[in-house]
């Protein structure tokens, strides 16, 4: 864990989102690998941080299944399965399908114009061949159907699955060494 490319604590967010953000960086990026234990007094040590901020972050990132919790046993990185990435996206083309249900007869002025800035975002960062950004974009796109659904329990379940895609996205790309076109 050493190697970790951990990156400066922002100011304008908690402690414990912090810390989140710097292991989901970890794991979508692979310095996590799916199956690596977590050890708590290693990964404080290199944050610099106290235990219970992990310890929220941990919770919080087990919330997205991007790390399991065996009681007993000790918290790894989720392990990803054919049939978890199965589930996942048929799961999320139904949520997606509901979300456009609840919007499609609202769309305005500002859905329209929110979805051709983030289109343009998407666009530029295909274009620039940055494949973690086309990742993100993509996500932030699909974001806009929940967003405006409405919807505040569909909105929650998307942010718990959005961590997974995201690995998941990643890990895809990294398998088959694919440039974003």
């Amino acid at each position: 864990m050493s190697l970790l490319n951990l990156k400066p604590i922002h100011k304008n967010r908690t402690l414990r989102a912090n810390v989140a953000e710097q292991l989901k960086e970890a794991i979508i990026n692979g310095d996590l690998a799916p199956g690596t234990k977590l050890v708590e007094s290693q990964l404080s040590d290199l944050l610099g941080v106290s235990r219970e901020p992990l310890r929220e972050a941990i919770r919080q990132l087990v919330d997205q299944g991007l790390i399991e919790s065996i009681p007993y046993t000790g918290t790894y990185v989720a392990g990803v399965s054919v049939k978890a990435i199965q589930e996942l996206y048929s799961f999320r083309t139904e949520l997606e399908q509901f979300a456009f249900k609840l919007i499609w007869n609202n769309r305005d002025d500002a859905f329209r114009e929110e979805l051709q800035t983030q289109l343009a975002k998407l666009t530029a960062a295909i274009k620039n061949k940055d494949c973690e950004k086309t990742i993100f974009e993509e996500l932030e796109l699909h974001s806009l159907a929940y967003k405006f659904s409405g919807h505040e329990i569909l909105q929650d379940t998307w942010q718990r699955l959005r961590g997974r895609l995201h690995l998941y996205f990643s890990l895809h790309q990294k398998a088959h060494n694919r440039a974003v076109h």
